[in-house]
């Protein structure tokens, strides 16, 4: 018995080896962020065409996962992305893809996995692949709970 329906298919470019970590929309706009050894990258795809419209790689040494959009203190639209075991995040200006921020972080198996933004609380949901979920401060990055 099947619990969905299929509204669209739509075409995607980037390269079959690499895995979709991270997805999500905003404006019109797909946001990829994928992971492979050596060959991370985040992109802006126009999901009627499937064209990639915008391409940032993560430097060799890091296996890209999840990303989020969201608009910081100032309103600025803004993309976090964290990576696999690297422990290293990166939050990107959303429209440029020039990185604004790079930082540290600890999670409870040293692996970052995925990661979702909050509006309400501004609050980043991150997970590491164990039992637990973090919740970040959108402005610090400060983890100020688990569950």
């Amino acid at each position: 018995e099947e619990y969905y329906n299929v509204l669209e298919v739509i075409p995607h470019q980037p390269s079959r080896s690499l895995f979709t970590q991270g997805l999500t929309y905003h404006n019109g706009l797909l946001y990829e962020g994928t992971g492979i050894n050596g060959e991370s990258a985040l992109y802006t795809i126009n999901p009627s065409s499937g064209a990639i419209v915008k391409r940032a790689s993560l430097e060799k040494r890091f296996f890209g996962e999840g990303i989020a959009f969201y608009h910081n203190d100032e309103n600025q639209p803004r993309i976090i992305q964290i990576t696999w075991r690297e422990q290293t995040g990166f939050i990107y200006d959303a429209d440029t893809f020039e990185v604004v921020h790079e930082f540290e972080y600890d999670t409870s198996t040293s692996e970052g996995w995925g990661i979702t933004y909050h509006p309400e609380w501004k609050e980043f949901v991150v997970s590491d692949g164990s039992s637990n979920l973090m919740f970040w401060d959108r402005d610090t990055l400060v983890e100020k709970r688990r569950v």
